[in-house]
């Protein structure tokens, strides 16, 4: 079954989110009024990031199909802060959840699902409301304070999905949130069939006991004293070491977990050291700790997946420079919360529908041409075909949105961008990002 064969699906149960559970207080929605529940999510869902005049007309005109129809910006958002934006996150883990554990289409390697686990700073609106609701330092003489805040997600490398994600203020810790986004998804997806690659920042004894608790594997990138005593041991580039587990590891575990975590003692991991050349031709070592087997996996396999994780780079560039995550339609922390989880929503829409397309093109045959080229779908064309077909995707029949998602399918895999296949630039030296931000709404001064 294709992706959107699975968006098809889950579009026409999309209802079932317009109850009680999301409703931030015992009075709102429980009257037929002009701004239903169900209009609400599918207004924040479909929002271009215009809390104005027009967007609101021309979102209800096509709604209602009503060409007098009079809600305000101002009425659509009073609403919005009744509405929890968990709904956005239970509506795609449960299309994430649905596509994991029915399709047979999903990328492996080796029969395994590759996912990339990273965090991002971005910008907020720059008012004072803002910055106190996301903890943000209050401005000294020395130093003005942006208004920004993390966001993470676990990502799928060769599905390009992402299966969790949070937004939480900036000083969160990378090991913490990537702690929540295994438990997000212990339950809901086979947990032992990945491998989440993850980076220097990632270093962490208390992480690796969650994942060997959850049966779950991991490839971490290791600093340079990361676990620097055992290693000096070390007798070749491929061998277990053992680390040591206290309590301060356990101490969030819950009791089912402290009695798995005693079984597991002091565990022996797999470390292997990987040379690596520069573009100038040095050589440098990077050591990769992991719970693959040495008789599944080389070394060279795991440098191969460790590779990988630039597709999760890719994946946040995708939702801030193509979603234009950042353009916040509000200031308080919950507007900018649905913001942020309907557009991980919409993201894997996208990204279903620039599967099904890659599908389509790499079934033609191509011309051999001097340099290696890649064909990829356009990913703009794709955000304005879905933006466009939305509603209808949700509100016709079945027959009508198969048709519909064969139109979208087939123009985008007619609709291409082509690139020359290279290997991912080296992320070791990154610059810090520029303070400045495109959106004007997050350059103003408080």
């Amino acid at each position: 079954m294709c992706f959107m064969s699975f968006v098809s699906d889950y579009l026409e149960k999309i209802n079932k989110y317009c109850c009680r559970k999301y409703v931030l207080d015992d009075v709102h929605f429980t009257r037929k009024r002009k701004i239903g529940m169900d209009d609400l999510i599918l207004h924040i869902i479909t929002n271009k990031n215009r809390a104005n005049v027009v967007e609101c007309l021309s979102f209800y005109k096509e709604l209602k199909q009503d060409d007098f129809v009079t809600i305000t910006p101002q009425a659509f958002s009073e609403k919005r802060q009744y509405l929890d934006p968990r709904v956005f996150v239970d509506m795609n883990s449960d299309l994430m959840s649905d596509i994991y554990n029915q399709s047979d289409e999903l990328k492996e390697y080796k029969e395994y699902w590759i996912f990339g686990c990273d965090t991002s700073v971005i910008d907020c609106p720059n008012t004072p409301l803002t910055k106190k609701e996301w903890d943000v330092p209050k401005d000294n003489p020395i130093h003005e304070y942006r208004s920004r805040a993390r966001i993470s997600a676990i990502t799928d490398d060769l599905n390009h999905f992402i299966l969790s994600s949070e937004i939480v203020p900036k000083n969160t810790s990378e090991v913490e949130l990537a702690i929540n986004h295994i438990n997000d998804l212990k339950d809901k997806i086979t947990l032992n069939k990945s491998i989440t690659v993850y980076d220097r920042g990632y270093n962490s004894t208390k992480l690796i006991l969650y994942h060997l608790i959850n049966k779950s594997n991991f490839i971490i990138r290791l600093k340079k004293d990361t676990y620097k005593n055992q290693r000096a041991k070390m007798l070749s580039d491929d061998e277990n070491i053992e680390i040591k587990v206290k309590k301060i590891h356990k101490k969030d575990l819950t009791p089912e977990e402290k009695i798995i975590a005693k079984s597991i003692g002091n565990p022996q991991i797999r470390v292997v050291n990987i040379p690596v050349t520069r573009s100038n031709g040095e050589t440098y070592i990077e050591s990769l700790i992991t719970n693959l087997p040495q008789e599944k996996f080389t070394p060279e396999d795991l440098k191969r997946l460790y590779g990988t994780r630039w597709e999760t780079e890719i994946n946040f560039d995708r939702l801030k420079n193509r979603l234009d995550i950042e353009n916040f339609s509000g200031q308080k922390k919950i507007t900018i919360q649905q913001d942020f989880y309907s557009h991980i929503f919409i993201f894997n829409i996208l990204m279903a529908t620039y599967n099904d397309a890659t599908q389509q093109i790499n079934r033609k045959s191509r011309k051999e041409v001097q340099e290696k080229l890649e064909y990829k779908p356009n990913l703009n064309t794709i955000i304005g075909l879905i933006r466009k077909y939305l509603l209808k995707l949700v509100f016709e029949d079945k027959a009508t949105r198969t048709k519909i998602i064969k139109h979208i399918t087939e123009i985008a895999s007619k609709s291409l961008v082509t690139t020359k296949i290279s290997p991912p630039p080296n992320t070791n030296n990154r610059l810090a990002q520029d303070p400045t931000n495109k959106h004007p709404g997050n350059n103003r001064k408080p």
